[in-house]
């Protein structure tokens, strides 16, 4: 059975007194004499620090006379194993004192030795002392009961005191400073300690009970130290003290040893942790404050509790079966489990560790120490981090998608660009009004809708910059709603109503994006039951008073495009967070939790806002302010008629190459066409100076664009460069600046677009 906390303490400092301030000097060293370890009172007899004798030989401490008596010894440990008797040793000041030494042989397992430990006092009080007892028999019985330290003896007719140590030395003061009376010594007791000792001087003058007293005395460098007094009377024929026959001991360090015990128990006691003692068959003895929180339970109610009585049904199996025995076998044990607490009957988790305390001299196996650690908030960080790692993984498996879709763009760019270039030439060549004429502008229509659903898919997969441009808020709403009947369940009714034909400055295919997705949204809202889908397009004049709230937008011009639904609606908790990354009411496999974030996010940049009103079962309406834009008149085709310039056309697609030929020379440039990188590089070598413009594709087999783009620039460094790409992600306008490229057009490139491209370089150039 392991005593309890205070038992346990008091056997602490009496090892620690019998080891580290012990009297006597210990040492340990190897075969070769080399020492091992020492206490501090062996190093301080021998005038040094433990710190500068680790390692040194024990001959430093005997000089050339003693060393037949050192042989002598050293043989007779050698014969015996052991050795018993007084050696005389040399200080590091070359002083010799007498010294009683017990040494021994020290084996392993196999009986080897492997060392020698020993004890050494240092005798020469003792040998002062010898002579002074010659006098008196009995003063050398009594002090032959003492442990010697520094003995004194008092006088209690004229209180006269005879210290048989050097006492300045011990106190640190000069020899003869220390006056040698009763009186003399009190005036170095500590002012709070002096009555005390005063008084117990009174009371010996007359009682023969044995003196023990602790005061403080004051050292030679105005600390105060710590002193143990003990002492017996020697009697006269009356049967009173005559004399008193003591000895003091120097305890500062036991003190202060005592002092950081305290403090240990106050960091238990204080510890957040559950910290408690168990016996070897798991009976708990100790439990900290925080460990009775835990439990919620009070110091009357450890008694007869044992380690797995705290812990849930699960945990109990745990603790009886594999934690104990596992610990009594080895030494410790960790896992985790839960901790049930008594008062509020819930299960708390917790890290638990459990290890023996044994014995520190002999090994032996005291008791078990018990520690948990409450893990609650660890645990709900650990939940949130899966919950994230799963929104990495679905983020991750979008960007494999987007990677797919980005490639398969890129190829499907060339192919509209060809159609779109093919469609517009032959518009040329027909009688306006023909059914050929809108057969041909429906191709159109739809090449630049397929257009714009490659510009969506690149806008997914994050591989495109947005480019603002003047939109048309009708336009974007009238095809999208085309979309959304073809896609939604028929018990969703679609009712639109645009009245606006203002337009915003934005990226199309993002408008495109937070419209579908506020109307996705709302379909999803009405999934089970339908409902009614309501779309509304409206010019709004916002002055002070209204902007101020909610939207908090300058005042001006502004169309409001309205979505609202008649589904579930929104609950109040949760109206804060649906703009908040990765927050969805969707089910698993039903969205990212982007849609919304994503939508808040565009909007902000347009310079506009967004607002929601809805309560739980009466739908929900979400408000879109965007700024009307200023100007968005189209150019007229005779602002960017060419002048006969002369273009180098290079592309590696041949049907995208034929319908830009055609395009641009049906615009009025004189076009010479390459099949890629190498036959432009020869035909613009060859003569640097027939053309006033170049455009290549970016992606091209042997020499990418902008490295045809570096040779060309390279020979003639004013010609002004257009490149083309259905990459978006692979050039950015930082890029082709840095090269020397003017302009940077995203495929597929219609005639207005390419024209007034081509028209402002052209200027810009001159």
């Amino acid at each position: 059975m392991c005593s309890k906390p205070t038992q346990l303490e008091e056997q602490l400092r009496l090892l620690s007194l019998a080891i580290e301030q012990s009297s006597e000097g210990i040492a340990v060293v190897d075969m070769n004499g080399d020492l091992q370890y020492l206490n501090k009172t062996f190093a301080e007899m021998h005038g040094y620090t433990t710190e500068e004798l680790i390692g040194r030989n024990l001959s430093i401490f005997h000089t050339p006379e003693q060393m037949d008596s050192v042989n002598s010894a050293n043989k007779q440990i050698k014969e015996t194993g052991e050795f018993k008797g007084e050696i005389w040793h040399v200080r590091r000041d070359g002083t010799v004192f007498p010294t009683l030494m017990h040494n021994s042989i020290i084996k392993d397992d196999t009986g080897k030795p492997i060392g020698m430990t020993g004890t050494i006092r240092d005798i020469t009080e003792h040998k002062l002392m010898e002579k002074e007892l010659k006098e008196s028999e009995e003063r050398l019985q009594i002090a032959g009961k003492l442990a010697f330290d520094l003995i004194y003896e008092w006088s209690v007719a004229d209180d006269n005191l005879i210290w048989l140590g050097d006492i300045e030395a011990a106190l640190g003061y000069e020899p003869g400073t220390i006056d040698d009376t009763i009186e003399g010594w009190i005036k170095l007791i500590h002012p709070d300690d002096r009555q005390g000792l005063n008084n117990a001087v009174e009371f010996h003058r007359t009682s023969i009970e044995p003196i023990s007293y602790a005061y403080r005395v004051l050292h030679g460098n105005g600390s105060w130290r710590y002193w143990s007094d003990k002492a017996m009377p020697q009697l006269n024929d009356k049967g009173l003290p005559q004399k008193w026959i003591g000895v003091c001991t120097d305890i500062t360090e036991q003190k202060e040893r005592e002092e950081d015990q305290q403090k240990l128990i106050t960091l238990i006691e204080t510890s957040r942790d559950f910290i408690g003692m168990a016996s070897l068959e798991g009976e708990v003895l100790y439990l900290n404050r925080a460990g009775q929180e835990l439990a919620g339970i009070n110091d009357g109610q450890i008694k007869s509790t044992r380690i797995q009585d705290y812990m849930n049904a699960t945990g109990k199996d745990i603790i009886e079966n594999e934690a104990i025995p596992r610990v009594i076998s080895t030494g410790s044990w960790e896992g985790d489990g839960l901790l049930y607490n008594y008062e509020t009957m819930a299960e708390i988790p917790v890290d638990i560790t459990l290890f023996l305390i044994n014995h520190p001299s002999t090994g032996v196996s005291l008791c078990l120490a018990i520690v948990m650690r409450d893990v609650t908030e660890r645990k709900k960080v650990e939940k949130e981090k899966e919950r994230l790692e799963v929104q990495l993984r679905q983020s991750q498996k979008m960007e494999s998608l987007g990677t797919l879709a980005g490639g398969i763009a890129h190829d499907f760019n060339n192919i509209l660009s060809a159609i779109i270039g093919f469609t517009e030439v032959s518009m040329y060549d027909v009688s306006e009004g023909s059914t050929l004429e809108m057969h041909l502008k429906e191709i159109l229509k739809s090449s630049i809708r397929a257009a714009d659903l490659v510009e969506q898919i690149l806008t997914f997969s994050r591989r495109t910059e947005q480019v603002c441009q003047p939109v048309i808020i009708k336009d974007v709403v009238t095809e999208a709603v085309k979309l959304l009947k073809a896609s939604l369940p028929s018990s969703i009714e679609i009712r639109e109503k645009v009245d606006s034909e203002s337009a915003i400055m934005a990226d199309p295919t993002q408008i495109h994006q937070v419209f579908i997705n506020l109307c996705t949204n709302a379909a999803y809202a009405m999934e089970e039951k339908g409902g009614i889908l309501e779309i509304c397009v409206v010019d709004v004049d916002l002055d002070e008073k209204i902007v101020a709230q909610p939207h908090k937008l300058k005042p001006g011009q502004y169309i409001k495009l309205t979505v609202s639904d008649t589904g579930k609606g929104i609950h109040p908790e949760i109206r804060n967070r649906i703009f908040d990354p990765y927050f969805t009411t969707n089910k698993l496999g039903k969205g990212t939790g982007l849609g919304l974030s994503v939508v808040h996010g565009i909007i902000s940049s347009l310079g506009g806002s967004i607002v929601v009103e809805s309560e739980p079962d009466e739908g929900t309406v979400f408000n879109v302010l965007l700024p009307v834009a200023e100007n968005t008149s189209p150019a007229r085709e005779e602002d960017y008629k060419g002048q006969n310039e002369r273009i180098l056309f290079v592309d590696d697609e041949p049907a995208l190459t034929r319908s830009s030929e055609l395009l641009l020379d049906s615009l009025g440039y004189k076009v010479v066409t390459a099949s890629g990188s190498i036959e432009a590089f020869e035909i613009f070598r060859s003569g640097p100076d027939n053309f006033d413009i170049v455009i290549t594709d970016a992606t091209m087999p042997g020499m990418p664009g902008i490295e045809l783009s570096k040779e060309l620039l390279k020979i003639r460094p004013d010609i002004p460069i257009i490149i083309c790409t259905g990459h978006g992600h692979l050039i950015s306008e930082v890029h082709i600046r840095e090269v020397g490229i003017k302009e940077l057009l995203k495929k597929p490139v219609n005639k207005e677009r390419l024209a007034v491209t081509i028209r402002k370089v052209l200027n810009e150039n001159n």
